[in-house]
């Protein structure tokens, strides 16, 4: 059914000053106080060909659009129609079982715009008819009474859309050139469409898929034994194109090199379901629509107020699926999470169309203690070992201050560089305790642990004497910082480390003075930090890829840039979002307590996405690689043309899950109030679901942008309608 609308709002194919002037029109018309309401039905037959309107005027009912219900729009409604034109016998023909209705909801146009349309129309869906009621009365009206359901009843199992045999949806059987029979995978769109207009019988016109793309970029991953080495030449104005080369060069800089399992770059592919998908006997076809929607992710599926069936990627304003790589560079920006320019389509406002607020926010949402957790899988070994990130919301500790009396010695098993304040005896005790490292006498040539039985030597990396005129270990990294201090304040001041208990006066006991702690207690006592809840992980991963004696991580290269495959592979990290740089401080640790929110998921990997070329391979040996060239150049898309010895090293990548992209995503979710509203206000029937809407109500102080989920609208004069609306911040908190 298809209808013209001008007054409407339409985004395709006008430009934004022809939006913005339907916008104004309809603001006014939201002002109508008291509307009289009026339908128009147009019964339709099974193939939705107009047979007859008929109009009257509502007495009651109501409409619905819910975005959590693949059936979204429902509705209930009462008219009276002339009994002089129209007779009970017209309305059971009409209403029958074989007939569909195309709703529309009218108002009389009291302003001096589209004259030539006394009354405004407002489509409100293709349904199918769940109940018919009729009565006549004394003074021969007719009433008439109707349930109805949106097309998508007939996809469900409800009216149409039930899956009659075993059926494979993600494999075909064809024919090659050669003549011999082939089995295929299928492409996404050519399911969705498929499954819709086959076993739902929507005609082909009727069915629009968004963010389907038949040809994807493909990651590849390099398989081959020898490493693969990679250099970017051009530049963006002449072409980005890459040498590639499976010998090392004899100058490898601006080279990088990769190696099996490493993601390399990309194929251009058809974009096919990988997974098998089969419909058993009695599945409908929103069954299958909803195991695309899990593959795929964020996707939604609904009938609009056309009857035209739409898949899609859900317009929730916010994109995590390309996250950037984090440097190392301290850069609480990094944290930022990419989101569309704002843009609201319709306003609420108590000046204008609002009638009453309900604010509900959700205290219990704000976390400001993020761990996620995943599982790398090392097939090849056989071995699985844990990931883990942790960001919390909280003040970093001052570095550049100086430690003394400080061992840095190379750990005996795992050969790790580690750091100890020791215990400085006259003698060694008869048994020692293996928390301590002991110095006997005034010899710092010589440490000591004890192990089990006997005391054995410990590797010296580098000593930093007690003596205020010596080099001191003066701290570059805000990690290292809270590494030290817990090191100090271990165990609690017992006989394992004296420091914690004499730390607020700077002295051992027997007088001898320290004034480096008394400088470390002041600057621990003044930031607050809660050094003790994170000296734990930092005591176990903090050593393991960061080297304490040339303070840098290990991954680290001259020019401070940290290689991707350390960072990629790595099994933990942990960061601070300074409240004081970020604007988070009213949800920091310091000022609401530790709220911490915990994430573990299996199908997490590692703890950044990989970096790699933004590159398409085209194999130069194959028939296809001119038209292969064409659709990278037509894309404008940076290409580089190899062997097929190199081609066909390459296997499919892009299987790295990455604990930052969740903690973003988390951070995102968890640092506002996550307000829920209810709206009272004038009915807009053109107010759809999944709609960005802005309220601003001086009254409560609520202003923003919000997204709306549910709208409820009692038919009739002088009604009001109900919304549900979540808060869709953007800029959070940078």
């Amino acid at each position: 059914m298809r209808k013209l609308y001008p007054y409407l709002d339409n985004p395709w194919g006008i430009n934004y000053n022809d939006q913005q002037e339907d916008r104004n029109f309809l603001k006014q018309i939201d002002n109508f106080v008291n509307q009289k309401q009026y339908v128009r039905i147009t019964l339709l037959n099974w193939n939705e060909d107009g047979i007859k309107e008929i109009e009257g005027e509502l007495t009651n009912g109501s409409i619905t659009k819910d975005s959590a219900s693949t059936v979204r729009r429902t509705c209930t409604l009462s008219c009276s129609v002339n009994g002089g034109e129209y007779t009970a016998e017209d309305a059971e023909m009409d209403f029958a079982i074989n007939k569909k209705i195309y709703l529309e909801i009218g108002i009389k146009n009291y302003t001096d715009q589209y004259p030539e349309y006394p009354f405004l129309w407002f489509p409100q869906g293709v349904f199918f008819i769940s109940t018919f009621n009729i009565q006549t009365s004394s003074n021969s009206a007719v009433n008439i009474s109707l349930q109805l359901k949106d097309k998508m009843a007939g996809l469900n199992g409800e009216v149409g859309g039930t899956i009659p045999a075993t059926t494979i949806l993600d494999e075909m059987d064809t024919q090659a050139p050669s003549g011999e029979y082939i089995t295929e995978k299928v492409l996404i769109y050519d399911i969705i469409v498929e499954v819709v207009n086959h076993f739902g019988g929507e005609i082909l016109s009727n069915i629009v898929i968004e963010d389907v793309p038949k040809r994807i970029q493909r990651v590849m991953k390099w398989t081959g034994s020898n490493p693969l080495w990679m250099k970017q030449q051009g530049n963006i104005d002449s072409g980005i194109y890459y040498d590639v080369s499976l010998d090392e060069p004899s100058d490898t800089t601006g080279w990088y090199q990769y190696v099996a399992g490493d993601d390399v770059g990309y194929i251009y592919d058809d974009f096919v379901y990988t997974d098998e998908l089969t419909a058993a006997p009695g599945d409908s076809v929103t069954t299958i629509l909803d195991q695309i929607v899990s593959y795929l992710g964020n996707y939604e599926y609904f009938y609009d107020e056309f009857g035209i069936f739409h898949f899609r990627e859900i317009k929730n304003y916010l994109n995590t699926t390309q996250a950037t790589m984090i440097t190392m560079a301290r850069d609480e920006h990094n944290y930022l999470t990419s989101v569309t320019t704002p843009k609201s389509t319709f306003s609420f406002s108590d000046d204008t169309n609002l009638v009453t607020l309900n604010i509900n926010p959700q205290y219990g949402n704000i976390k400001n203690d993020y761990i996620v957790q995943g599982t790398k899988k090392m097939k090849d070994l056989g071995i699985d070992y844990p990931v883990r990130y942790h960001l919390a919301i909280d003040y970093k500790p001052r570095v550049g201050n100086t430690y003394r009396d400080l061992l840095l010695y190379r750990e005996e098993d795992s050969q790790l560089i580690k750091a100890q304040f020791p215990l400085h005896v006259d003698e060694l005790p008869e048994v020692g305790n293996f928390n301590i490292i002991y110095c006997a006498g005034n010899d710092t040539s010589q440490f000591f642990y004890w192990d089990d039985t006997t005391y054995k030597p410990i590797e010296i990396v580098k000593y930093y004497p007690r003596g205020e005129n010596t080099e001191g270990y003066v701290t570059e990294d805000w990690r290292t910082e809270i590494y030290l201090r817990g090191l100090l304040a271990k165990n609690n001041g017992t006989d394992a480390s004296q420091y914690f208990t004499n730390l607020k006066r700077g002295k051992r006991p027997g007088g001898q003075s320290f004034p480096w702690l008394d400088d470390i207690f002041n600057i621990s006592k003044h930031e607050k930090i809660d050094v003790d809840f994170y000296y734990e992980e930092l005591c176990a991963f903090w050593p393991e890829i960061y080297d304490l004696e040339n303070q840098k991580f290990w991954a680290e290269e001259k020019d401070l840039s940290v290689q991707h495959t350390a960072l990629t592979d790595g099994n933990w990290f942990l960061d601070f979002i300074d409240p004081s740089t970020s604007g988070l401080g009213e949800f920091c640790v310091s000022n609401i307590g530790r709220r911490t929110q915990v994430t573990n998921k299996d199908t997490i990997n590692c703890l950044f996405e990989p970096v790699f070329p933004n590159v398409v391979f085209i194999n130069i040996d194959d028939d296809g690689a001119e038209e292969a060239r064409e659709e990278c150049i037509n894309s404008g898309q940076p290409y580089t043309q190899i062997h097929g010895e190199i081609y066909w090293a390459m296997a499919t990548g892009g299987y790295s899950v990455a604990c930052y992209d969740e903690i973003k995503y988390q951070l995102y979710l968890h640092t506002n109030y996550q307000k829920t509203v209810s709206i009272i206000a004038i009915p807009a029937f053109y107010l759809e679901p999944n709609t960005r809407v802005r309220i601003d109500d001086k009254t409560t102080n609520t202003h923003g942008d919000f997204v709306v989920s549910n709208i409820t609208i009692p038919l009739g004069a002088g009604n009001t309608m109900s919304v549900a609306a979540s808060e869709a911040s953007m800029d959070r908190y940078f």
